[in-house]
């Protein structure tokens, strides 16, 4: 864990105050390929195989295996179980369980055709919403620890005038008196000494997701030969609402009594990619290949802050609510490529099965930040930042279905690498799944299981060794179904 607590350490220092930083690249880089039932049920590993709308976000060469038009519908739910603790302190962790509303993870729709006087066998369109990533999480911690945030407030300050302080965190500490300059010589203080202890506590509340629409060709050639292309639009929606406080409980601290400090951040956007494959049928064998283009995706953030400082000499402290902010950019994700390996076995007179393997390789380092214009010399140190902290990542997914009759049955597994140089870890997710087909009328269902650990700062400061740290340890359930209806 210490590794990884240190690449977001270094990481987070070079962002923006409100995202557009190295997070957002990374962000908007990942997801899982998870939005029907039945590729999820098989660890999202589908790369090889075909004839279901959740491999559009794989490999598009798969819808070639269509051989009647489809309807589906994919609702989902989930919860998340998150432990936090400050500065590898387990032993204060807190623990908050997180149950999500109903979701749609994918809705879409397939035209199948039969090309007469060609070698195509088949040719397909299909249109499909599929939820790559979700972005629900909440979770709080709380700690006595030397530091306080007001440090981070009065390095933003120092060497600045009043009038020339930021609307969002110095110039609200300012207003509130968390940071004063009796001495007007620009070098400013806080009746809370840099290694005065204090009781910290924070919620952090995090919404969103990022859906893709998919619009798709895909042919099957000579019986043996799937190609596809398809075009992607991601669609993002994310928000973070984040109150963090300090107090002295004990009077240890002369004058202070607490500090509490909003942020609040929405983040929309949507953007482009293009998505290529092809698959190929060798007796029992099948291989797969799909290649993404970075996606474009423009974003627009609004953000304020709100900051209230209460201490003895203020009987009734004024809060400072700021102005709302905007900021527009753009992020270029890196490219993605997929190769699979599948294979189809014949059991019995009515037993079937397939296993599936994907490798999927990004290379995190070659993400770009694009500030349009607003602040190049910290545009190009963030694309500088990108480029040293981020790195090349492999994540496998394993899976398989076994099918008797119109029963399914299927289980999967997915290993997913971090993006961050210094991690060398993996998160990984287990999943079982199983439907019922008919010739008209199918239904999956899927439940997944995923374990994540990543580190996260409060508030940053000149010195790292001063951060503090919070480790969130999260579980997260999903629970999806898929109806589907052929025609």
């Amino acid at each position: 864990m210490k590794k990884f607590t240190f690449s977001i350490l270094f990481c987070l220092t070079a962002a923006l105050a409100y995202g557009q930083g190295i997070s957002e690249v990374v962000r908007m880089s990942t997801g899982e390929p998870i939005s029907t039932a039945r590729v999820a049920g098989v660890g999202g590993s589908f790369g090889a195989m075909g004839g279901d709308l959740g491999v559009l976000s794989i490999n598009p060469a798969g819808l070639g295996d269509y051989r009647k038009a489809e309807i589906t519908f994919s609702p989902g739910f989930s919860s998340v179980s998150t432990n936090a603790y400050l500065n590898e302190l387990p032993e204060n962790a807190l623990t908050r369980d997180e149950n999500s509303l109903l979701s749609i993870n994918n809705l879409g729709i397939v035209f199948t055709g039969s090309p007469r006087q060609s070698d195509f066998n088949t040719s397909n369109f299909a249109i499909s919403l599929n939820r790559l990533a979700s972005y629900t999480e909440f979770f709080e911690y709380e700690g006595f620890t030397q530091g306080s945030i007001t440090e981070r407030f009065k390095e933003l300050a120092n060497g600045r005038t009043p009038e020339s302080l930021d609307d969002f965190e110095a110039y609200p500490a300012y207003f509130t008196s968390a940071i004063f300059d009796d001495d007007e010589d620009l070098q400013y203080d806080s009746d809370i000494s840099d290694l005065a202890f204090v009781d910290k506590m924070q919620t952090v509340n995090r919404e969103g997701r990022m859906s893709e629409l998919n619009i798709a060709w895909g042919g099957k050639y000579n019986e043996n030969l799937n190609v596809g292309v398809g075009l992607g639009i991601p669609i993002v929606s994310f928000t973070e609402t984040k109150v963090y406080t300090e107090w002295d409980p004990t009077d240890q601290i002369e004058l202070f009594n607490s500090l509490e400090y909003v942020e609040q951040l929405n983040t929309s956007g949507t953007g482009i990619n293009l998505k290529v494959g092809a698959q190929y049928t060798f007796k029992f064998l099948r291989l797969g290949a799909s290649l993404q283009s970075p996606s474009l995706i423009s974003l627009e953030d609004e953000y304020e802050t709100e900051m209230v400082y209460d201490f003895t000499l203020v009987s009734s402290p004024e809060p400072y609510i700021s102005p709302l902010g905007s900021f527009d950019y753009r992020v270029t994700t890196p490219w993605k490529t997929n190769i699979s390996v599948g294979g189809l076995f014949r059991l019995g007179d009515e037993l079937n099965a397939f296993v599936n393997a994907d490798l999927e390789y990004q290379d995190y380092s070659v993400g770009k930040l694009d500030y349009r214009g607003n602040d190049t010399e910290l545009e190009n140190e963030v694309n500088n930042d990108i480029a040293l902290q981020l790195t090349n990542g492999a994540n496998i997914r394993l899976g398989g279905e076994l099918a008797y009759k119109k029963v399914r049955v299927r289980a999967g597994t997915a290993f997913n690498a971090s993006a961050y140089d210094l991690d060398e870890g993996f998160s990984s997710a287990y999943s079982l799944g199983g439907g019922l087909r008919g010739d008209k009328f199918f239904l999956d269902v899927a439940y997944r299981i995923r374990n994540t650990e990543a580190g996260y700062l409060p508030y940053r400061v000149l010195d790292i060794e001063r951060n503090q740290v919070v480790t969130t340890e999260q579980r997260i359930s999903n629970l999806i179904f898929t109806a589907g209806f052929k025609f």
